[in-house]
């Protein structure tokens, strides 16, 4: 449902940053104590609000419940009505900054944002695109809003706790910013949010913590659809020389590709690594594989190629390892971590079908742009030559001109999946919503 103009605190949103870009109406009225949190010079409340005091409220608490709950709108209205009752206590030129209304900011950003993952999950067509679109739109400057103020903070604060803290949640507004760029398609952005939210979690959080697996997986996503992206304008090109080229040239495309295999093992290992904790063993040592090349099916591959499989034979090695381990205590994390990496390596394998099949398109678009020169000779990617004409074929084997890219699609996952990005999930490592 919409975020209506009565109830959305979008206004306040666009006024903190307003007011975030203005040094002067900040600094002028806002000190930082040795503990971090904003003291304001004039008309203080007889207790200073701070972000720790906002996540602990009863209201910020009864918000979270409706959200885990799946009450969007209810959540969004208690936010709201907190927030202006928040902002009506502190001085006016700087309560839409304040740093107690960071965490309601996030909230309801992210509130909004799972309300349109689920309509769009849903697949049930609106009647009007623009309600969703404004919505996007608030739900980006409340997550924003909330990344800007929580920077300040992160930037001024003394105790090494607090900002430890603070640099995680920054980096699950990153992570929520970069879920709405990539469900609005804008894959480049949404992989800046992903790579910011995996340097703030490496930072905090050890290799095998579960946040720093699903932005692997997050970053390993993106990338891929950046590279399906240029597959696709690949396969609609015109050939060389014609004015309007692919946006995305093919090294890129395979840099892309590169990228998200690079992330899709590293999360898998992650993953794995978590399967290893919960046994009872060591996750390094399940995790350290030395893949073996199987002979006979690497000749002629580039290098690319090459390292597809090798990080295709790695993660079978690792999963080879974890497949007889269980825990009954924790038996459905140790299933649904399985399917992940079931999945991861679906994923993997399908990128090496992908290329092989972009491959042959630009063979044959090749071919048709001899023709049409008069070259009469296409050099293939097997290193033989076609004739083009009536003169007959060298090559042994020609492409099929049906073939066709495939398309990495992520597949529907229980509604219990365990993924930052989509609904909460209960047991031991379920992200919940936050």
């Amino acid at each position: 449902m919409a975020a209506s103009s009565q109830n959305s605190p979008n206004h306040a949103s666009e006024k903190a940053q307003a007011s975030l870009k203005s040094e002067s109406s900040v600094v002028a009225k806002v000190d930082v104590s040795k503990d971090g949190a904003s003291q304001c010079y004039s008309k203080n409340p007889p207790e200073v609000a701070t972000y720790e005091t906002t996540e602990s409220s009863e209201v910020f608490l009864l918000a979270k419940s409706l959200l885990a709950d799946g009450d969007f709108d209810n959540a969004m209205e208690t936010i709201a009505t907190e927030i202006g009752t928040a902002m009506s206590q502190l001085p006016e030129d700087v309560a839409a900054v304040h740093e107690s209304l960071a965490p309601l900011y996030y909230l309801y950003g992210t509130t909004l944002l799972y309300s349109i993952e689920e309509s769009t999950d849903n697949l049930q067509p609106t009647s009007d695109d623009m309600e969703e679109a404004d919505d996007s739109q608030i739900a980006w400057e409340n997550l924003e809003t909330s990344r800007l103020i929580m920077s300040r903070m992160i930037d001024s604060a003394k105790e090494e706790n607090r900002r430890k803290k603070l640099e995680l949640d920054l980096s699950q507004v990153h992570l929520r910013l970069g879920d709405l760029q990539r469900a609005n398609g804008r894959y480049s952005e949404a992989v800046a949010d992903y790579v910011k939210c995996l340097e703030l979690r490496e930072s905090n959080l050890a290799f095998y913590h579960r946040k720093v697996a699903d932005t692997h997986y997050n970053l390993g996503l993106s990338y891929m659809s950046l590279a399906s992206e240029g597959d696709k304008q690949l396969a609609k090109a015109p050939p060389t020389g014609h004015l309007n080229q692919p946006a995305i040239s093919s090294e890129l495309r395979e840099e892309y590709r590169d990228k998200a295999l690079t992330h899709y093992l590293a999360g898998g290992k992650s993953f794995a690594g978590q399967i290893a904790f919960f046994c009872g063993k060591d996750p390094d040592e399940i995790t350290n594989v030395e893949p073996t090349e199987q002979s006979g099916k690497t000749t002629g591959m580039d290098e690319r190629e090459l390292l597809a499989t090798v990080r295709s034979s790695a993660l079978k090695a690792i999963r080879l390892k974890i497949a007889p381990l269980n825990n009954d205590e924790v038996k459905d994390s140790i299933f649904d971590l399985k399917e992940i990496l079931d999945e991861i390596q679906e994923i993997i394998d399908e990128a090496e079908s992908a290329k092989k099949a972009i491959s042959e398109v630009s063979e044959i678009k090749a071919k048709a742009q001899a023709a049409a020169d008069g070259d009469g000779e296409v050099v293939n990617a097997d290193g033989s030559t076609t004739t083009i004409g009536f003169t007959g074929s060298t090559s042994n084997s020609a492409a099929s001109d049906t073939a066709k890219p495939m398309m990495v699609v992520r597949k529907k996952k229980r509604p219990n999946e365990a993924n930052d990005s989509k609904m909460p999930a209960k047991g031991n490592f379920k992200v919940q919503k936050n």
